[in-house]
């Protein structure tokens, strides 16, 4: 769920009766197209379960064609009533100043008008959508939970997706303002960007229909960083194609052997190509079925292990740069790089720590595919716990233990 500021409350509060509304049509007064009621199925047989005309107990004589035309017509009635409610709320959503809150309103209404005017219902999106760069940025950090441009954008996405991947996608495509889209900061617990977030969910929610635009929104989704989404994308694409997923793959392990990253993009990349062989139980490892993507760990276990041990030898040779002549690191880190990959709250010893947890999964990878650099390894791991608190040290290897 998205937070929103303090100081949005009062505006929040404004619009509260509105979505109410909303809610309240689009769930209780519209009368949805009829839809073919669920099969009941009996657990055992996974067949549908029948139940003789003549010993059904709940049977019922059909309603006279009088009462099923009076029905009908007030069904009639009560939908029309409500349409018309929802289509003076939009007037009403211009007269919100809180540029957030109007567009979310619009998409919620949107979303409700579109089994019944679709045409109309995608104006509105695209609308919103388009509106969401009126949005202002933070002016300094007590105002950076705010919602932004770009969480707006993602939550109209996410709305316009259930109805239409295509258009949606297509919608992000060709929205002439990318830059101006403020995304806000990285979320404090992933360090995830938003904006890569948006695009590999909707990369997913197309990659069964149309897996080479999946492909070319995961690539775009690298320009800010990999999520934990991706790992589930490539293999949702490599059953589609196989040749796609690997070039992402591959794309992912340039990201992280090219370019300042933080410690869990390497490990959800890793995750994906080795996946229990990495896991921090030996239970988990012993049974891991190390046959699996093997072809695939052939050609890129390797590439990935020298990618995080190199991401790794660059983060750790940055901060003894920063810390020269320093005894503790109770402090920011003050490279620009390796700010952009992190939320901003972390500090050194967090950053030490998450490469530390990283590296000593990574290392399973190691030892099995590529020996060699075990010297390598645990030289870094040395050079990260300087920079470590002892307790999340012995933290970290109590874990392992387990």
């Amino acid at each position: 769920m998205m937070r929103i500021h303090k100081s949005d409350r009062r505006t929040n509060k404004s619009i509260g009766g509105m979505l109410l509304v909303v809610g309240t049509v689009s769930l209780g007064t519209i009368t949805r197209p009829p839809q073919s009621a669920p099969t009941i199925v009996d657990r055992a047989s996974r067949q549908p379960a029948t139940v003789p005309i003549d010993q059904d107990p709940q049977r019922r004589q059909p309603p006279s064609s009088s009462v099923n035309s009076e029905h009908q017509e007030s069904l009639r009635a009560r939908q029309s009533d409500a349409l018309k409610r929802l289509n003076r709320l939009v007037g009403s959503a211009s007269q919100i100043g809180d540029a957030s809150a109007r567009c979310r309103l619009l998409a919620r209404i949107a979303d409700a008008l579109w089994p019944y005017d679709e045409a109309r219902a995608r104006r509105l999106f695209r609308f919103a959508f388009d509106r969401a760069i009126d949005i202002p940025k933070p002016d300094n950090d007590a105002e950076v939970r705010r919602l932004t441009c770009g969480l707006v954008r993602a939550e109209i996405t996410r709305l316009l997706t259930q109805h239409d991947a295509k258009s949606a996608s297509e919608q992000i495509l060709n929205s002439a303002d990318k830059t101006a889209c403020d995304y806000g900061p990285r979320n404090r617990a992933s360090s995830e960007h938003p904006r890569s977030e948006l695009l590999v969910t909707t990369a997913l929610s197309l990659v069964t229909n149309d897996p080479s635009l999946a492909y070319r929104f995961g690539v775009m989704s690298l320009q800010e960083g990999i999520t934990s989404h991706l790992g589930e994308l490539l293999s949702r694409l490599s059953v589609k194609d196989e040749k796609l997923a690997e070039q992402l793959l591959s794309a992912c392990i340039d990201r992280i052997s090219g370019k300042d990253v933080n410690a869990l993009e390497i490990y959800d990349v890793a995750h994906f190509l080795f996946q229990d062989e990495i896991s921090k139980g030996g239970k988990q490892q012993a049974e891991s079925k190390v046959e699996e993507k093997a072809e695939l760990k052939a050609a890129f276990a390797t590439k990935l292990l020298d990618a995080a041990l190199v991401a790794t030898d660059r983060f750790v040779t940055k901060i003894e740069r920063q810390q020269q002549s320093k005894e503790r690191a109770d402090e920011r880190v003050t490279d620009p790089e390796i700010q952009q990959v992190w939320a901003r709250e972390a500090d050194i010893k967090e950053l030490a720590a998450s490469y530390y947890s990283m590296l000593l999964d990574v290392q399973e990878g190691v030892n099995h595919y590529h020996n060699d650099k075990l010297p390598e390894t645990q030289s870094l791991l040395e050079r990260l716990g300087r920079w470590m608190d002892p307790i999340d040290g012995t933290h970290v290897g109590l874990l392992r233990q387990r």
